[in-house]
Formats: structure tokens, sequence, C-alpha cells
């Protein structure tokens, strides 16, 4: 957490206090709660303000990368929202996957790890997603890693054929 420091996307981490049989983790306070509360309380985003949550939450990726971290465990209730505005600030948590181990909740790992598939027919309502972010999406699910789009690659996209 020492070496994220600093970036406005990343929970900040305000104090350790160790006793004999915790070591307690002192955060910042996310009035906003989790992303994915607030996606169950108002349902799906529009494209537009999921295009700027998505562009924040590739910068913070970036950045991480970059200081040598892997999340490992990306998923709506890791990403705090630093308000209760509509427009608050995302703020990406829970580093602890980071460490050890295989990792990754079921639903969001890695495509060539995942235990299901939206499968054709799915009843997910593809129609109201432009053109453009399908693509987006199709390369970012790519099952050959080697293929796969970076966070780089994405943030890199968004003056070319992709809204990001």
């Amino acid at each position: 957490m020492t070496r994220l420091s600093g970036h406005p996307n990343v929970v900040h981490l305000k104090a350790v206090y160790e006793d004999e049989n915790f070591v307690h983790l002192v955060m910042e306070l996310c009035a906003g709660g989790e992303l994915f509360h607030r996606l169950e309380k108002h349902g799906r985003f529009s494209e537009s303000e999921a295009r700027i949550l998505f562009r924040h939450l590739m910068l913070v990726v970036v950045y991480c990368h970059d200081k040598g971290v892997v999340h490992r465990d990306l998923k709506p209730e890791n990403i705090l929202l630093a308000t209760r505005a509509v427009s608050s600030p995302i703020k990406l948590a829970d580093f602890g996957q980071s460490l050890h181990g295989t990792v990754g909740s079921p639903f969001y790992i890695a495509p060539e790890e995942a235990f299901w598939r939206l499968r054709p027919g799915s009843r997910y309502p593809w129609d109201r997603i432009s053109s453009s972010a399908k693509d987006l999406i199709k390369e970012m699910l790519c099952t050959d890693p080697a293929q796969r789009l970076t966070a780089k690659q994405v943030l890199g996209m968004q003056y070319s054929k992709h809204p990001f």
C-alpha cells in the first residue's frame, strides 16, 4: 500500500496497528460505499457514465502496474466511491489478493480461467451498447493473454476507435 500512496484513485492507508492476534489497517473514509451497492441501488450506468468510471479505473490500474503491483481482484465490490455524489471519484481498495496464491472471484477472473461464460442468446441487453464498446469488451476478454489488451493499450485507444 505504501508503494501506491498518493494516487487520487487508490484508497489511502492512514495507519497500521498491530496486536497479538491481528493487524488493523485504518483506511480513508469512502462515504459513497462500494460501486457494487450503487449498481444494486440504481441498476446499470449509462454508457457515458460507465466510460468515465472505466477510464479512471484504467488510469489507476496502469499506475499500479507501473509501481509493480497487480491487483488481481478487480470487481465492483473493490471499487469504492469517495463521496455520495453521482460524479464521485472512484477509489481502488482491497489489495490483499495481490500478495499470494491463486486468486480471483469466480465472476471476475481472467477469461482463460473463467468458470462460466456468457453464451450467445444471453439475456444481457447488448443492443443498448455501442459497437465501439462491444469491440473493446471483446478485445479485453480475449482468452489468449498475449493478445489481450493491456490497461495502457485501452487508455491509448481513447482517441482512436474506442470511446475511452
